[in-house]
């Protein structure tokens, strides 16, 4: 994690061009229980189809996060048309939702008529799901609403998210932290103070990491004063962060190593960066990175989807 941040920070050093303002905002695709006798491969391909129709402007697919896009079937009917080839034709009702699982809320729905004919009853099935897309005009729309729904979210509720963020902070889950202060977009109202939770808790997080890795450092040192004592503690010294209230014990620390021992090590603790605009992008950057990799670390659970009817 260590050195993945330190690339993205140093990215935001060298000259590029402006970033577009990102506001997507994650969904996750949700596979409903169904009554009906539908091919497990079929949902499946239904699932990677809703995924690929709302990765649009807006919108990105997640595997976690607490709003989702289901789909319920009703009605479905089966007829066989004589051959040769036999057929199959299916006709059915498919209504999907976009909801928010901890309210139990559903802020946009919509029914759509399938009809589909394949050689088999899943290819028939399979082939009734192609009015299912982006440029579906009543698609659009639909993930329009729930997306418009989950931004008035955002801002009617950034404070109690950030207020779950910074109490994940002082129990130093900064990992949590940085997932519930890093999920308000940037379209929010609340994005300004989110920025500023994010980056206070982004440098109590580089603190802590930082000092863990300085007391490695100097425990390597002080318990072997020599050629590989130092090779091990400067191992430990490189990854420390500029901006990490150890820093200048940092550079002390590699400074005595450095008069002691004569070889060939890497003792230089990287230099503090200057440039604050591009530093402030970097860590947010950086934090987000780390936010998706807690959200996508949790363990699956089975949502509960009775809610929706």
């Amino acid at each position: 994690m260590k050195k993945i941040i330190f690339g993205i920070i140093m990215s935001y050093l060298i000259p590029s061009v402006s970033v577009a303002q990102n506001c997507d905002i994650p969904i996750r695709v949700v596979c409903s229980p169904q009554a009906e006798d539908i091919p497990e491969n079929a949902l499946e391909l239904l699932n990677s189809r809703l995924i690929a129709a709302i990765s649009n402007d807006g919108i990105v697919a997640s595997s976690y996060g607490q709003f989702i896009l289901t789909a319920k079937f009703n009605h479905i009917t089966e007829d066989v048309v004589a051959g040769p080839p036999r057929q199959f034709a299916v006709h059915s009702f498919l209504t999907l939702y976009i909801g928010e699982v901890e309210g139990q809320q559903i802020y946009s729905s919509k029914t759509f008529e399938l009809r589909g004919v394949g050689t088999s009853l899943q290819r028939a099935i399979v082939n009734s799901f192609r009015p299912i897309n982006a440029r579906n005009a009543d698609f659009e729309q639909f993930v329009e609403v729930g997306r418009s729904k989950i931004l008035t979210y955002f801002n009617n509720n950034y404070a109690t998210i950030l207020a779950r963020a910074n109490k994940a902070a002082v129990m130093k889950r900064f990992d949590e932290a940085l997932y519930y202060a890093c999920s308000i977009p940037e379209c929010s109202t609340g994005y300004e103070s989110a920025s500023d939770v994010v980056m206070k808790i982004f440098q109590s997080y580089m603190d802590s990491d930082s000092e863990l890795l300085f007391n490695k450092a100097y425990t390597a040192w002080v318990s072997s004063p020599n050629a590989e004592g130092a090779r091990i503690a400067s191992m430990y010294l490189s990854l420390v962060e500029p901006s990490s209230a150890v820093y200048s014990k940092s550079r002390q620390l590699a400074d005595e190593i450095k008069n002691t021992v004569r070889g060939d090590y890497e003792f230089d603790v990287r230099e503090k960066y200057n440039d604050a605009v591009s530093i402030k992008k970097a860590y947010i950057d950086a934090a987000r990175q780390i936010g998706v990799a807690y959200g996508n670390g949790q363990k699956e659970t089975t949502t509960n989807l009775l809610w929706i009817k």
